[in-house]
């Protein structure tokens, strides 16, 4: 199975990440590890294509709260959130936060490709895009220096992304 875009993984248990690493690997898909929720967290601004495997129970920060902070940022790319602890609640908040699929550990390797699957094909994809503003989108940085946004805010507004649009607030001129 051929899948396009990175899946980022973010799971403080190396051997889960690694394990995750290697299955996505032999599906075809591209994969980009995170050791910590901070790391993840950093690079976060420049993410403009995939979706995020995140861990909810994380030392420093968990994933609720990287969850919380990728939407203050304004980024769009889908989520799934996986737990070795699920409960009802912990599940409830991350779908409300967007969420697009909540995975209980130890994962089943099918539903995890399945969910991975659905999750890609959500994604933002500037490279298919035919619109008006394809050209800006395959050129984030101008379009962060024109409005002087991180670069998934500014793909957020360009895609249309209602829930951070109304978050912004933009100067008139």
């Amino acid at each position: 199975m051929r899948m396009d875009g990175a899946v980022h993984i973010v799971d403080d248990d190396a051997p889960v990440r690694r394990s995750l690493e290697r299955l996505l690997q032999v599906a075809g898909v591209k994969t980009v590890a995170h050791e910590t929720a901070l790391d993840f967290l950093e690079a976060a601004p420049e993410l403009s294509e995939g979706c995020i495997l995140l861990d909810i129970r994380m030392p420093e920060i968990d994933g609720l709260e990287v969850q919380t902070r990728l939407n203050q940022l304004g980024c769009c790319l889908p989520l799934i959130a996986i737990t070795g602890h699920g409960d009802v609640q912990t599940a409830v908040r991350a779908m409300k936060a967007g969420a697009v699929d909540f995975l209980e550990k130890p994962l089943d390797d099918e539903h995890l490709l399945d969910a991975i699957e659905k999750a890609l094909a959500q994604a933002p994809r500037a490279a298919r895009d035919s619109s008006p503003a394809a050209p800006i989108r395959r050129s984030p940085r101008i379009l962060v220096s024109v409005c002087g946004r991180s670069r998934c805010t500014a793909f957020a507004c360009l895609r249309g992304c209602k829930p951070v649009i109304s978050r912004m607030q933009f100067a008139s001129r």
